[in-house]
C-alpha cells in the first residue's frame, strides 16, 4: 500500500510542478482555435464569485471531497467605509493578483487512512503564478510543497516515518527520477520509473510545449436541464485526457483525470 501511495504522491507532484513550469516558461495555456478561448476562460475561473464543491469519486464511487474556491486580491488605499461614497459595497477597488484554494479529503479503497490536501496559489496575472504551497497529510504524515516563481525554488517539508527539510531548483525538477531518488531513495525513484506517464528510456520531463489546452463551446445537464459550458481538455503525452467542465460563469462543473478518478460539482448530477 505504500508503495502505491508513494507512486500517487510523487506523480502528483510532478503533475503538479510540470504545470507549474509549463505556466512560468510558455503562460500555462494555448489558444488553439476550437471555439472558445482558454484565457478567457481561465480569466472566468479566476472571477467566478462562487467557490466550487466538489464530490471525488473513484470508479464511479464517492471517496472525499474537495472545494476550489477563488479570490481576487484587491490593492490600493483602504476603504473609509461610510466616508469614502466613491467606494461602493462589493466593488474591486484595484486588482493586484488572484488567489486559488483547493482543499478537500479523501479514502483509498481499501485503505482505512484518510488523506487531507490543501493547495494555496497565488498569481500576479491569470497567466502567471507567483507562489504555491501545497499541503498533504494523514494521520501520522504530514507532507508541506513551498515554491516561488521569482526564486524558481521548491522547499519540501515532511513529517513522521520520513523527516525532510529541502530545497530544489527549477532545474533539479527536470529529472524527476533524480529528485525521487533524493527525496525517497531507491524505493522512490524506482516507484516514479514505474508511473506509467514517464517516458522509457528517459529521466527528463515532457516538453512544456507538448502541454496545450484546447478549448470549446459545449453543453450539459445541471438538475436535469440542459446548460451551456465551456470543455477544457488536455493530454498528458498525448495519452491520459483530463477534461474540465467550466459553467459560464466560471464554476467548476467536472473533472476527469485518468484512472477512474472524478470531480463533481455538488450542485447537481453533472452529464458529459
Amino acid at each position: 500500500m505504500w508503495n502505491r501511495l508513494l507512486t500517487f504522491i510523487f506523480g502528483g507532484f510532478w503533475l503538479v510542478m510540470l504545470s507549474l513550469l509549463c505556466w512560468s516558461e510558455f503562460g500555462g495555456y494555448h489558444q488553439l482555435g476550437l471555439g472558445a478561448s482558454v484565457p478567457t476562460i481561465w480569466k472566468k475561473i479566476l472571477n467566478s464569485p462562487d467557490a466550487s464543491a466538489m464530490t471525488i469519486k473513484y470508479e464511479g464511487d464517492d471517496i472525499g471531497w474537495c472545494k476550489w474556491a477563488p479570490t481576487i486580491l484587491e490593492g490600493g488605499p483602504k476603504s473609509k467605509g461610510a466616508e469614502d461614497a466613491r467606494v461602493l459595497e462589493g466593488m474591486v477597488r484595484d486588482v493586484i493578483g488572484y488567489g486559488l484554494t483547493v482543499e478537500g479529503a479523501f479514502t483509498i479503497p481499501g485503505n482505512p487512512n484518510r488523506y487531507q490536501f490543501k493547495l494555496l496559489l497565488n498569481l500576479d496575472k491569470p497567466d502567471q503564478w507567483r507562489e504555491f504551497n501545497l499541503r498533504f497529510n494523514d494521520r501520522a504524515t504530514k507532507v508541506n510543497l513551498k515554491s516561488s516563481a521569482i526564486d524558481r525554488e521548491l522547499e519540501i517539508q515532511t513529517e513522521g516515518g520520513m523527516d525532510l527539510d529541502t530545497k530544489l531548483t527549477f532545474d533539479d525538477l527536470q529529472n524527476p527520477g533524480m529528485v525521487a531518488g533524493k527525496i525517497g531513495g531507491p524505493l522512490a525513484a524506482l516507484a516514479l520509473a514505474n508511473l506509467p506517464f514517464i517516458p522509457r528510456g528517459t529521466n527528463n520531463l515532457s516538453t512544456p510545449s507538448s502541454f496545450h489546452w484546447e478549448g470549446q463551446n459545449d453543453w450539459t445537464r445541471v438538475l436535469n436541464e440542459r446548460v451551456r459550458c465551456y470543455r477544457l481538455t488536455t493530454k498528458l503525452l498525448d495519452r491520459y485526457e483530463i477534461t474540465v467542465l467550466v459553467s459560464r460563469a466560471g464554476e467548476i462543473l467536472n473533472v476527469s483525470l485518468p484512472g477512474g478518478v472524478s470531480l463533481v460539482n455538488n450542485t447537481g448530477d453533472q452529464m458529459m
